[in-house]
């Protein structure tokens, strides 16, 4: 699953990976957040900018329920620019995948 968040970290961009794992409706990311349609919170003490300036990016695990069953994901975060805005990017992955 790949997300695409501003700096309130409202979702832009989910790929069908990330509906699928999550359940979330085609449609059900306008407005919402990381948080609302995952239950994950973002937890960096970094803007999508000082991410982007430095090139960097950060590594944690996460847990999420998939299914009913509790499972651990990496969850990397970086950033990149879209017509002059830095966007965090979450790129996440089921541990053992």
């Amino acid at each position: 699953p790949v997300f695409v968040l501003d700096a309130e970290q409202q979702v832009h961009f989910a790929n069908r990976a990330a509906h699928k794992m999550f359940g979330i409706d085609t449609h059900g990311t306008q407005g919402a957040t990381l948080q609302g349609l995952t239950g994950i919170t973002l937890n960096t003490g970094h803007s999508p900018e000082e991410l982007l300036s430095a090139q960097a990016r950060e590594d944690t695990i996460e847990l999420t329920l998939n299914g009913g069953i509790a499972e651990r994901l990496v969850m990397t975060l970086s950033a990149a620019e879209h017509r002059g805005t830095a966007y965090y990017i979450a790129v996440m992955r089921l541990l053992g995948t």
